[in-house]
């Protein structure tokens, strides 16, 4: 809102003018966290702390002013239909990284090596809320995307039944052009 001081670090954006109120105002945030960044191994040993009195969902109410001690490596996130594209250098050892999206089931990271070769990768909760993703060696770009498995399973299971149908109506329609007319006109 415009009576409310900006954050520090943060430059205005844009203003969109709302009836009845005060502006609402938007601020970029040069300090902010990047959607992804390689986290020291520690990073994983527990939840973020929850902030006082916050009765939002657990990502919203988490405490992460201790994290920047725990960042490593510089990475580019691009946001991408379903989830997000991460590139970032190559290392020669394995190292975790930490998306800031909540982890559900569902998420699914391939991997790509110098040379083209893709990688499967495996994703996990980190700090009680974050979606983490172990990056082995080599890896240079992580593709991630959010697939849930109740809406795959419902495509499959009417794919499924569109094709059960499908068939029972091309046997019925065989089955009707094979049946022999019955002649009542020779009856008298």
């Amino acid at each position: 809102m415009e009576s409310e001081s900006p954050p520090a670090n943060a430059r205005e954006v844009v203003q969109w003018p709302v009836e009845g109120m005060e502006n609402i105002v938007v601020y970029e945030n040069e300090d902010a966290w990047s959607p992804a960044w390689f986290a020291v191994p520690e990073v994983s040993a527990g939840p973020l702390p929850s902030v006082a009195g916050c009765g939002h969902d657990r990502l919203l109410c988490a405490d992460a002013s201790g994290l920047p001690a725990i960042k490593t490596g510089d990475t580019r996130a691009d946001f991408a239909a379903g989830g997000m594209d991460v590139r970032f250098a190559p290392a020669s050892e394995p190292r975790l990284l930490v998306v800031t999206q909540m982890y559900r089931p569902g998420w699914r990271a391939e991997g790509l090596r110098e040379g083209g070769e893709r990688v499967l990768l495996t994703t996990s909760e980190t700090l009680g809320t974050l979606t983490a993703v172990e990056i082995p060696a080599g890896v240079f770009a992580v593709s991630l995307r959010y697939l849930p498995v109740t809406p795959r399973l419902l495509t499959r299971v009417s794919w499924g039944m569109l094709g059960l149908f499908s068939l029972v109506a091309a046997s019925c329609l065989a089955l009707g052009r094979t049946r022999p007319k019955n002649d009542f006109t020779s009856r008298s």
